[in-house]
């Protein structure tokens, strides 16, 4: 999804209502890819930007994705997780999603990535 950068914050709203894994193209999680993508896009740009992540869980393979974008990019990462500690099932998915609060504080120790933990 990529949306203009603004302060309109309603904008990223109606983006966010519409966004459904059907519309994704491709089955899966495979962010070191997504971010290859990302980079990719965001190349002509010579200004800093922010990527938003939002996510329900972040592995240690990601975290390495996410530092190494930042380090090779001007740009910054907020990271939006929507899980918790606990877990959960995820409605009609038939799968259980869990936060892993180890990675979350690993990434709060880089300046360039800010998470954020809505649960």
């Amino acid at each position: 999804m990529v949306v203009p950068f603004t302060d309109q914050y309603q904008s990223h709203l109606l983006q966010l209502q519409n966004l459904v894994p059907s519309v994704m193209p491709l089955k899966g999680t495979d962010l070191p890819y997504a971010f290859k993508l990302v980079e990719e896009e965001m190349k002509p740009f010579k200004a800093p930007g922010t990527v938003w992540l939002i996510t329900d869980d972040l592995e240690q393979r990601d975290i390495n994705t996410l530092d190494d974008f930042v380090k090779g990019t001007p740009h910054s990462i907020s990271v939006t997780t929507l899980a918790t500690p606990e877990g959960a099932t995820v409605p009609g998915a038939g799968v259980a999603s869990k936060l892993n609060t180890a990675t979350i504080k690993e990434l709060a120790g880089n300046t360039r990535i800010r998470p954020t933990v809505f649960t």
